[in-house]
């Protein structure tokens, strides 16, 4: 198939499929009119180490739909599928039983395995997903890794009297503000009654 779908498109011809090959095979027939998947970060528990929330299946009565989200940071079709069967999972029944029995039942019955809050994929179901993708073509996504890069704090620029002599620094009158501060109020007065100005750097 010639993949020039967005990610939605692929996310629900995926669902499609999975619905066909899958969950109709074991007896269970999606209600697909009222199932949407897209790739977002699900509304809590935000994937780290210790928490691997990396996909959500809303109730129906929310919107009138069965709104399901796919972790950004996934991309291989193993782990997207293996999270969208668990969340079509609870789609089949409306999140009605959480993780319990009859989530449990249906769930090995797809292809699923592990604890039932972290499910991951047999191999068998490894092998459909795989084979799917040969008909779809690849999920039109790369991760979105988190920065591990320390947020930048706003600059503050120093302010001095012009009267002021840098090198009596206890007779300084001495403020900070940012550059958006600056452009909104200009800069501001000393009690002396001059405007401050920025310090000069060599």
């Amino acid at each position: 198939m010639n993949n020039n779908m967005n990610r939605e498109e692929y996310l629900n011809k995926l669902t499609g499929e999975l619905n066909k090959r899958l969950f109709k095979q074991h007896g269970y027939s999606l209600p697909l009119d009222t199932i949407k998947v897209s790739c977002g970060f699900p509304c809590r528990k935000a994937l780290s180490n210790k928490n691997r929330t990396i996909g959500q299946c809303f109730p129906t009565e929310s919107n009138g739909y069965n709104e399901i989200f796919i972790h950004p940071q996934l991309e291989d079709i193993t782990e997207i599928g293996g999270v969208l069967v668990h969340e079509l999972v609870h789609a089949y029944d409306d999140c009605k039983n959480g993780h319990k029995k009859p989530f449990k039942d249906i769930a090995i019955k797809v292809g699923l395995t592990g604890k039932m809050t972290a499910t991951e994929p047999t191999e068998e179901l490894k092998d459909l997903l795989k084979d799917i993708e040969t008909g779809l073509g690849k999920y039109p996504h790369k991760s979105l890794e988190p920065s591990t890069k320390n947020k930048q704090t706003t600059r503050m620029l120093k302010l001095v009297c012009p009267t002021s002599h840098p090198e009596q620094k206890k007779d300084q009158y001495i403020l900070r503000a940012s550059n958006t501060t600056i452009e909104l109020s200009g800069f501001p007065v000393c009690p002396c009654g001059l405007q401050m100005q920025q310090e000069e750097t060599e």
